[in-house]
């Protein structure tokens, strides 16, 4: 879901926005640096994974709408373990 979409749905002074576009663009960024770290392009990390590039080129653009259980599917094909934690937005 890209920023406009979120606006949208949430509201342009939401919070919200910025913490799911915060999240999504977390997820895309550890995709990427997975990608990255076995020195492969997109095409040949996408067949990989068993995913189409356009597909991994959305996911590492940040214009996708991550859920949980894609997630989890995403770090098992990837040999990796989830993790998530909440951090004070007031540090």
């Amino acid at each position: 879901m890209n920023k406009s979409a979120m606006i949208e749905l949430f509201g342009k002074d939401s919070k919200n926005v910025d913490y799911l576009s915060d999240l999504q663009f977390s997820v895309a960024n550890l995709i990427f640096s997975e990608r990255l770290k076995r020195g492969m392009n997109q095409k040949k990390f996408a067949k990989e994974i068993g995913i189409s590039k356009a597909l991994l080129s959305e996911w590492e653009n940040g214009d996708y709408n991550f859920t949980l259980e894609l997630i989890a599917e995403i770090a098992d094909k990837l040999g990796v373990k989830p993790s998530i934690s909440f951090i004070s937005r007031y540090q």
